[in-house]
């Protein structure tokens, strides 16, 4: 029988939280032996209503009523506000050298005024709550007190001085105020009280008590359980559980919560209605930080709960789920209201510059304005302009046709409207929160309809907007940025917890919300000694000695493990059924236990094994069919005269892993979300590069036109082509980074064109000429960089194929066999249907482009500077270095790879190659072959490839292979 049934209709009953008022009201509903039901509510729920009975029956004065009560954020403006005075107050005497240096406060407070406010309001509280005003001006009067105390002693008789000019209280003040209307016989009272859920009596409560009893008001202040007489009388079962890791204890407290379900729903009495059998049903799981756990908690009883079909998969369901959380999260960090934030900030501040990361997020939300496909596509034309940070009123210029989908014109319109709404410099509260409303309008209106949780958050979001607009400041306007911030904040500070119903008897709790509760089964997890006893946090602008000497909250370790001692040895008797656990490592570091569990009696928990979801679903296949494992390497075949998907880069990617080629660019995955950095990409630093360097040569032409120009004329053109490339980059980037970069590619260029100079005479006869070329019956597009006619001492021009690069490449990997770049190597399949030179007008045609004398890179590298890695025929056709290799020499050398090989006769090899790779890629050769794994590391299917796997059975074989070469030795002998 719970201790409900001995209260009567004129008894009310205050609990410590609202979490144990729902709780014992939900059990007084299913007590038959109550014939009338109690009132039940919170401590602060009670002086809410007490007060506001008392302002309706008009037992205040006037004076009285007119007070402004200060809630909790708006105190904390205030505090900022007062803060910043005191600071800069003592930076004018510093100044003006009117106070020792030893005098001025530390300047740290600066480094977040917003936090030190919330710790100076907090201090405030703490004194007015639970320290004698005499003691803490005696405390004063002694000296020796910190900078910090006098800070916050000078800040205060400004916030006291503040607050009595303008009639206002705040809580801490008005919890005194109440006190005394209390005391003077304001508002009714019932014939008695009973307090329960309580693990420390405040000075508050104590002195509400005194006052009550004065009143005649019989008022109880213990620390019951609904079953205290019941658990007294049963022994209660303890287990500790020394876990694994953290997702050990998850997973064991996930299986022990499904099992726990399903005996008591077996034990209850069966003649009770249903419904009411499952309401009294409550299994506890509690620990000192839930936050940590709430992500492997739910994942875990998200996967148990499904498994015993006690409820749906909740990515496929709307109701409710079996279990409740009481750790709410801040209002700002809900999917629905960040978004909201985000677009506010964005959609308000069109000439303020904001980065593309916050504009993607909020464009591809779904809950941002019009069709989430077409926003998607949008976004990616966006992502590929490489805009880190941007103006967005001039980003729609540049998708103007993108913009015109159907399914964006509502969002076309509304961001158009926006870029067309000009706010004041400075905005009142009331003019701010009407635009912050607007927007919301405009854009947050998704296109499906909200289930319960986000149509919840959008009703908080609304309240709290209200709420908002209604708050205090000392100054009637301000800038947007500082209505933002402050919004932000507020909305921070506003924890929200969605509203469930249904059954739910798996209740998730902190240990404080656990006080007064009583549990059919019990798990206590996350007691490590780190988070059991909680490590003291004392308020630093409070006396030490004196938070110490009040008992205040936090103050020291002692207090902090007499207060877990207590609440430990309350939820010994929370349940007849309880197990202790803690894990025993994370991140590889070792976790100890906390000191209380070895002050309990406990068996050892015997952990049950764990089934994923997974791993049912696999144990579900039918046992008479055996599995069986194909190796499939055979892609889809590319249809006759189709294109190659990611021009002459598949072939590389061939080269080196044809699974890998597969999968990046033929089932696309190197064409997902490009990164946009905050700067130049790599590869937007090689358009540039090619750019400059083309612009030059379509000029200069030749190197004699190279040589003639002076150094001073040389650079200066560079200057002006540099000037002219990062023209489209102004506004994207700020000035001083453009002018780095402009200065570090000019350099680069200018390295470049000074090593050219060191050449054989050549002529530039074809710059970024684009073939579509046909190989194995499918079409590459090719892109040859440069081709150079130089006239080699053999009277015989040859042409040198170049191809610029700002990354790493080295020319050993086209000797390799087979080649392991084919990227250059198909330059000669293209070579051979250039039939003229037609980007250079003025030159003569060169028929015989197949004369090829050298094949290479033009390296253009930050780090390394200018260098040619090149492979050509004879040594008078590029200039003497250790990167360029004379293939004259390497047939010569007798013993080598290339002994006696013929110039021409290598080349065939290397189109034979090439053709070769655009075969298997035409007929869908896709295995896991791979020589190194930096060739696979970056790719962009890298998951797909199951690298772990892969090595695992290279490794299997590799030691099948090693025992079948021991047997054979062991046959031999």
């Amino acid at each position: 029988m719970s201790l409900i049934s001995d209260f009567d209709g004129s008894t009310v009953i205050l609990t410590a939280n609202s979490r144990l008022a729902q709780s014992l009201k939900h059990d007084a509903l299913g007590d038959r032996a109550v014939s009338v039901l109690p009132q039940i509510m919170s401590f602060s729920q009670w002086w809410n209503a007490w007060l506001d009975e008392v302002i309706l029956a008009g037992e205040l004065s006037l004076e009285q009523m007119s007070q402004r009560h200060l809630n909790a954020f708006e105190a904390q403006v205030l505090w900022e506000e007062v803060l910043q005075q005191e600071l800069n107050e003592w930076v004018k005497l510093s100044a003006d050298n009117l106070v020792q240096e030893d005098d001025i406060p530390e300047p740290i407070e600066l480094l977040n005024p917003s936090s030190t406010a919330k710790q100076l309001y907090q201090a405030w509280s703490l004194q007015q709550g639970w320290l004698d005003d005499a003691l803490w001006q005696t405390t004063l009067a002694q000296g020796g007190t910190s900078k910090e105390v006098a800070l916050f002693e000078r800040c205060q008789q400004r916030y006291r001085q503040l607050l009595q000019r303008h009639n206002w209280l705040d809580e801490p003040l008005l919890s005194q105020q109440r006190l005394v209307w209390l005391a003077q016989g304001k508002g009714r009272l019932p014939l008695a009280f009973n307090v329960v859920g309580f693990d420390e009596l405040t000075p508050e409560l104590l002195a509400w008590q005194t006052i009550v009893q004065q009143r005649g008001v019989k008022a109880i202040i213990e620390l019951p359980t609904l079953s205290t007489a019941a658990i007294q009388t049963q022994n209660t079962a303890h287990a500790l559980y020394m876990a694994a890791d953290a997702v050990d204890e998850a997973q064991q407290v996930a299986l022990w919560c499904v099992e726990q379900w399903q005996r008591l729903s077996q034990c209850k009495d069966s003649n009770q209605n249903p419904n009411q059998k499952n309401l009294r049903i409550k299994i506890g799981v509690v620990a000192p930080n839930l936050a940590d756990h709430k992500a492997l908690l739910t994942q875990a009883l998200d996967e148990q709960l499904y498994l015993a079909g006690l409820q749906p998969l909740r990515s496929v369901s709307v109701q409710p789920p079996f279990y409740n959380l009481s750790l709410g999260e801040p209002l700002s960090q809900l999917p629905l209201v960040k978004n909201a934030l985000l677009g506010v900030e964005l959609l308000l501040q069109p000439h303020k510059t904001c980065s593309f990361a916050n504009w993607s997020q909020w464009l591809i939300s779904p809950y941002t304005l019009g069709d989430l496909n077409a926003r998607q596509t949008l976004e990616a034309k966006w992502r590929g302009l490489q805009w880190a940070e941007f103006k967005w009123p001039k980003l729609l210029d540049s998708a103007t046709p993108a913009l015109q989908e159907p399914g964006l014109a509502k969002f076309k319109n509304a961001l158009e409207q926006q870029a067309n709404i000009t706010l004041a410099s400075r905005l009142t509260l009331r003019e701010f929160v009407q635009a912050v409303r607007a927007c919301l309008d405009l854009f947050n209106q998704p296109l499906r309809t909200l289930n319960s949780d986000e149509y919840q958050q959008n009703k908080a979001l609304q309240s709290a907007l209200e709420a908002f607009s209604r708050l205090l400041f000392l100054k009637p306007s301000a800038r947007l940025g500082d209505w933002l911030s402050r919004l932000k904040r507020f909305l921070g500070e506003q924890v929200h917890q969605s509203q469930s119903k249904g059954l739910q008897p798996i209740q998730l709790m902190g240990v404080l919300e656990a006080g007064g509760q009583h549990f059919d089964a019990l798990w206590v997890m996350g007691l490590t000694d780190e988070a059991w006893p909680r490590s003291p946090n004392p308020n630093p602008f409070l006396p030490m000695r004196l938070q110490r000497q009040a008992g205040l909250p936090r103050c020291d370790a002692l207090r902090e493990l007499v207060y877990a001692q207590s609440i430990t040895a309350r939820l010994k008797t929370a349940a007849t059924n309880t197990v202790w656990s803690y894990p025993q490592q994370t991140a590889g570091a070792v976790l100890l236990p906390s000191p209380l569990l070895s002050e309990m009696l406990t068996t050892p928990y015997v952990p049950r094994p764990y089934q994923t979801l997974a791993q049912w679903s696999f144990m579900q296949r039918d046992v008479a069919a055996p599995l069986e494992w194909i190796e499939d390497a055979q892609a889809p075949a590319m249809p006759e005269h189709s294109q190659a998907p990611g021009g002459t880069s598949i072939l590389a990617a061939q080269s080196q892993c044809p699974l890998m080629a597969f999968i990046d660019y033929r089932l696309g995955a190197r064409y997902g979300l490009q990164t946009v950095t905050d700067g130049l990409q790599n590869t937007h630093q090689g358009t540039l590069i090619h750019w400059v360097l083309e612009r030059f040569w379509q000029v200069t032409r030749t190197q004699s036109a190279l040589l003639a120009l002076s150094q001073t004329a040389l650079e200066a053109r560079l200057n002006e082509l540099i000037t002219q490339a990062f023209s489209e980059l102004h506004g994207q980037l700020t000035a001083a980074y453009l002018h780095i970069e402009q200065a570090r590619i000019g350099e680069l260029c200018l390295a470049w064109l000074n090593l050219e100079k060191t050449r054989p005479s050549f002529e530039v006869v074809a710059l970024e000429t684009q073939q579509l070329i046909h190989l194995a019956g499918i079409e590459f597009k090719v892109i040859i960089d440069r081709v150079d006619r130089v006239n080699a001492q053999s009277g015989t021009p040859q042409m040198v194929i170049l191809d610029y690069k700002t990354g790493a490449a080295n020319i050993t990997n086209l000797l390799k066999t087979p080649t392991k770049a084919p990227q250059l190597a198909v330059y000669l399949h293209a070579l051979q249907s250039l039939d003229s030179v037609s980007d250079l007008n003025d030159l003569k045609d060169f028929n015989d482009m197949n004369n090829i004398g050298g094949i290479g890179y033009g390296l253009l590298h930050s780090d390394d500077g200018a260098k040619i890695s090149a492979l050509c025929q004879a040594a008078d056709i590029l200039p003497d270095s250790r990167t360029i290799t004379v293939f004259s020499k390497l047939a010569d050398k007798e013993g080598g790879d290339y002994y006696q090989v013929a110039w021409s006769d290598f080349l065939d090899a290397l189109r034979e190659q090439v053709f070769t790779l655009a075969l298997h890629i035409k007929q869908g050769v896709a295995p896991m072959q791979f020589d190194r794994l930096e060739d696979v590391q970056y790719a962009h299917g890298r998951l797909a490839l199951r690298l772990p796997e892969v090595a695992a059975q290279l490794n299997q074989v590799g030691a099948l292979k090693g025992e079948a070469d021991e047997s054979e030795g062991v046959a031999h002998e």
